[in-house]
């Protein structure tokens, strides 16, 4: 009896360790892969980076202790809670994230000036938790800036500043790492940029409410997490939107000018342009 306790023990202390190094794996083929940034903000890589560490210092830990004989018994059960999960991160392909899967999130139309719909394509109303748009806006804005401040040397390329903007008059050429400043600053200031030429791509988001010629150029924001992605974007007009099918990626080259979006004057591209194209490697974008 004494032989099986300790026996027990030592595979139990083993097989933590291996289930430890397991996810720990697991996290260093998803940065390497580019995989973890489908579903964390790469401000939060780091985190990843030092749980790895954290968990092979443990599984070299456990090693060790599984070759010192215990007389206590120890059941190994409760690690398949953790050991299928793990088959399954390994086995399982990461899924790809559009504007159909999130149809219960907002959809936001443009930065702090843009239109923000539910899924039912009425504005929503921040009132109804009590709180009024101006304060919600002032909070959001508050937040952003922080993390700009502190975390903007960190990760990613700059945006372009205030002064790039109103030097170059030239085509405007949106992508990943400006996207979400650019489009604030056009939705904002549309009177600086009515009749400016424009460059971006995303994904083609329609919904019931468009007109027949009116689409958006969308990009799925993520500010923190996956749990938390939102779709932005910047509405198009194009002769043929209703032929375009929903979630296909395409380049636009257009022109800024004011358009309408239920009732309300907003910035919209005037599509001269547009062209299929295969979804990039980093399809996500970050407020911050």
């Amino acid at each position: 009896m004494k032989r099986m306790g300790m026996r027990n023990y030592t595979i139990s202390a083993a097989l933590r360790a291996c289930v430890l190094l397991g996810f720990a794996l697991f996290f260093f083929l998803s940065i390497q892969s580019g995989r973890a940034l489908k579903y964390v903000h790469p401000r939060n890589i780091p985190v990843l980076q030092f749980a790895i560490v954290a968990m092979t210092l443990c599984a070299i830990f456990l090693f060790i202790e599984a070759w010192k004989p215990r007389r206590r018994l120890r059941s190994s059960r409760s690690l398949w809670v953790f050991i299928f999960p793990l088959v399954a991160a390994f086995l399982l392909p990461a899924g790809s994230t559009n504007a159909v899967s999130l149809a219960y999130a907002s959809f936001n139309l443009g930065g702090s000036a843009g239109e923000n719909l539910s899924d039912n394509g009425t504005p929503s109303q921040a009132a109804g938790n009590g709180l009024d748009e101006n304060t919600y806006l002032e909070d959001t804005y508050d937040e952003e800036e922080f993390y700009k401040e502190n975390f903007s040397d960190m990760f990613g390329a700059k945006a372009p500043e205030e002064g790039e903007k109103e030097a170059d008059q030239g085509m405007i050429v949106v992508d990943t790492d400006n996207y979400i400043t650019w489009m604030d600053d056009i939705y904002d200031n549309l009177e600086k940029y009515k009749g400016r030429r424009i460059q971006l791509t995303g994904f083609v988001y329609r919904e019931d409410q468009y007109k027949e010629s009116q689409f958006v150029s969308a990009r799925l924001m993520m500010v923190c997490c996956a749990a938390d992605l939102q779709t932005v974007g910047f509405l198009c007009k194009y002769e043929n939107a209703a032929a375009l099918e929903n979630d296909t990626w395409v380049e636009i080259v257009g022109t800024i000018e004011e358009g309408e979006f239920d009732g309300s004057p907003l910035a919209m591209v005037s599509v001269e342009q547009i062209t299929p194209i295969e979804e990039p490697e980093r399809s996500y974008v970050y407020p911050f």
